[in-house]
């Protein structure tokens, strides 16, 4: 009878141990996950996004209107906005947006550190993140110029 139990012990033991072992977290890791509350290299304002506003290139004030976090993809990434929950848009019809959050490749975006800062190139459109005094924050044909290159992009 003792030895029965003990058997009986040992499979319900071994078949939790499986139980565990299928749903243990795979062995790659998880994207690590990045904020971006920089400045633009040319124009030294911030990307900035309120419902009252929309998105727009603002003098920097260090403000959750002025954090975006991205990091959920492996490629491609959304850049999220930390108080509105919208995501950065680009497309040929409506141009650079702060829109619902939707996964399109409107809001997917290339994140590359490059000499000077780092670029954010839209999957959709080929185009990247740019500001400038004279056309303000908009999305342009990827050029390499300061104009495209941010500051303050960190691991959270």
């Amino acid at each position: 009878m003792q030895i029965l139990a003990v058997r009986r012990w040992a499979v319900v033991a071994a078949t939790a141990a499986i139980a565990a072992l299928s749903v243990a977290t795979p062995a790659h890791a998880r994207a690590e996950v990045f904020h971006f509350d920089g400045q633009n290299n040319a124009t030294r304002r911030c990307m900035d996004d309120s419902f009252a506003y929309g998105l727009r290139a603002f003098d920097c004030n260090r403000t959750d209107f002025q954090q975006f976090r991205f990091g959920d993809g492996t490629y491609y990434h959304e850049l999220r906005n930390k108080v509105t929950g919208r995501c950065i848009d680009d497309s040929f019809a409506y141009g650079l947006r702060a829109f619902d959050c939707n996964s399109m490749s409107y809001q997917q975006w290339s994140v590359s550190n490059t000499t000077g800062g780092t670029t954010f190139k839209n999957r959709a459109t080929g185009r990247c993140i740019d500001d400038s005094f004279a056309y303000g924050l908009r999305a342009f044909d990827c050029n390499g110029m300061n104009f495209q290159k941010w500051w303050g992009v960190h691991a959270n």
